[in-house]
């Protein structure tokens, strides 16, 4: 049985290159509206904050973040048009990613989507407008599962057959994209479940993995009723969170309505910092604004937006011990 995870990028020690001028991964969110209603997910689930969220970005809004980035002094390495909502929701997103891949300022594109609104067609733009990763969130193994699953009725063999020609129309027309398939746990309830997964998915897609669900989101809870699997790929999670954010230095969070924050999973617009209608990309990354955010959460142990003092994720890089270092770095503008 082979569950391949998605390869992990060489990475430098962050703190000795930061801060950066230029961030190592932008989320665009370019709709946070979903059709599923996922109960481990606040996006459907919470009227929190619903004036700010369920929009779609429009495409000159888009363009204009797109633009923006060509002054950045490098590529950004990684742009995700997804952060929140189903991405494939927005009627614009094939030229919204043709727009990105014909500027050339990343170096990888990335969505992550449900494939609830795949189809032939639209495969075929997702591969000729340039996407390198299409990473699908799995729900279920069958019709029944997926309602059980997102609340939605869902053709679970056409799903299947989507995702099998995105992988083969990739593959035969020379495109660059990898099919990545994540199984949330709720219905890999044994090793049976998990060879059934690897049976229908490893010969249509370049990567399959498990991944546990998690209560993830600040300010929002859920029954966790997931066991975790020793199967999954890694952990998210701490009871507590003991690191400095390291996104504070390497991503920028930009909303469906323009707002400009630190983290992908603040899904209240509460590490808002700027707002792209107002201001130039680069001038928020690099400004005062970002830089006096950056000096304060070094400068505490208590993060100094309350969004973030319930945050529980685990940071690749554990940045706790090299705060007055990071300190001077930041003050010297290095």
């Amino acid at each position: 049985m082979s569950i391949t995870p998605e390869p992990k990028r060489k990475r430098k020690v962050l703190k000795d290159i930061i801060p950066l001028k230029t961030p190592f991964t932008i989320f665009i969110d370019t709709c946070d509206k979903c059709v599923f209603h996922c109960e481990f997910c606040p996006c459907n689930n919470s009227i929190d904050a619903k004036d700010v969220r369920h929009k779609i970005m429009s495409f000159d809004l888009f363009k204009k973040i797109i633009d923006d980035m060509t002054y950045f002094n490098e590529k950004v390495r990684v742009v995700s048009l997804y952060k929140y909502g189903e991405p494939l929701l927005n009627p614009h997103f094939p030229d919204m990613l043709k727009y990105l891949r014909d500027k050339n300022i990343c170096d990888e594109i990335r969505v992550t989507s449900n494939g609830y609104l795949l189809n032939k067609k639209l495969c075929e733009k997702l591969v000729n407008n340039g996407l390198d990763l299409f990473r699908l969130s799995l729900y279920g193994l069958s019709n029944k599962e997926y309602f059980l699953n997102t609340g939605v009725k869902v053709n679970y063999d056409k799903l299947k057959d989507n995702i099998s020609y995105l992988y083969n129309y990739s593959k035969k027309n020379g495109g660059n994209l990898k099919v990545s398939v994540k199984a949330v746990p709720s219905f890999i309830t044994s090793d049976e479940k998990l060879e059934q997964l690897n049976n229908e998915f490893s010969n249509i897609s370049d990567y399959l993995y498990v991944d546990n669900i998690y209560d993830l989101w600040p300010k929002y809870s859920f029954a966790n009723k997931y066991e975790e699997l020793s199967y999954a790929q890694r952990k998210y999670v701490q009871n507590n969170q003991i690191s400095l954010c390291s996104y504070l230095f390497t991503t920028m969070m930009i909303f469906s309505n323009g707002d400009v924050g630190i983290c992908d999973i603040d899904w209240k617009h509460e590490t808002k910092y700027g707002s792209i209608l107002s201001s130039n990309l680069v001038d928020l990354w690099n400004g005062e604004i970002m830089k006096s955010l950056r000096l304060k959460f070094c400068q505490s142990k208590t993060p100094p937006i309350e969004f973030c003092t319930t945050c529980k994720k685990i940071f690749i890089d554990n940045l706790n011990n090299d705060r007055e270092l990071i300190i001077e770095r930041i003050l010297k503008n290095i």
